[in-house]
């Protein structure tokens, strides 16, 4: 029976890419440890970026998992101190073959990688993860310079959009009492997303 790939096969990967890239950047990781948050099925990756602490969430699949999966721990993760960090590999990284992860590793690709951190709030798609991991520690480089994050709005209202969508699905599928509730809890979490989103990006 072949072995799975998946999402915590990934966060050796993922780390150390982060190590590589920082390191020729002068940028410190540390503190790496896995941490779960509630009401995940699977512990997260945290860490210290310098001074920053970011929880990183890997998921494979849709982008309806990543969306979801930001919206619910969003709040929380801001309610903690951490950044956030949203990786999306697409399906077809389970037909890798694990022994051959860490050769590949800077080379896989992303479909989609949101960043929301002090440093910088961006949407990228498509990108290799080297590629992704490079922009958000060159994203610090230049916070560190300059001292002002850059957030693309466009990301906000996009993410924004994409969940609002999610809603409109979810209320048209509620029936019974039992399943209201867990719209409605669904609801309210992802406007609980919303409100820290546009307090931390816009005060």
């Amino acid at each position: 029976m072949s072995i799975r790939i998946t999402e915590r096969s990934l966060y050796p990967i993922i780390i150390n890419v982060l190590r590589d890239i920082a390191g020729k950047y002068g940028i410190s990781i540390s503190g790496v440890q896995e941490i779960s948050l509630p009401n995940r099925s699977s512990p997260d990756i945290w860490l210290r970026i310098d001074n920053y602490k970011v929880l990183i969430q890997v998921k494979i699949d849709t982008t309806e998992k990543i969306i979801d999966d930001i919206a619910k721990t969003y709040p929380i993760a801001r309610q903690l101190g951490f950044d956030l960090i949203g990786i999306l590999f697409p399906k077809d990284i389970r037909q890798v073959r694990p022994e051959e992860l860490e050769k590949v590793g800077p080379n896989l690709r992303v479909s989609r990688g949101l960043v929301l951190t002090a440093w910088q709030g961006i949407d990228l798609e498509d990108v290799m993860l080297y590629g992704l991991i490079e922009t958000v520690v060159k994203g610090l480089v230049e916070f560190r310079r300059v001292q002002v994050p850059l957030i693309d709005y466009l990301t906000i209202a996009r993410i924004t959009r994409e969940t609002i969508e999610e809603l409109a699905v979810t209320l048209r599928g509620l029936t019974g009492i039992k399943q209201y509730f867990d719209g409605t809890q669904a609801i309210i979490g992802s406007f609980d997303y919303y409100r820290a989103m546009l307090e931390d990006f816009f005060k």
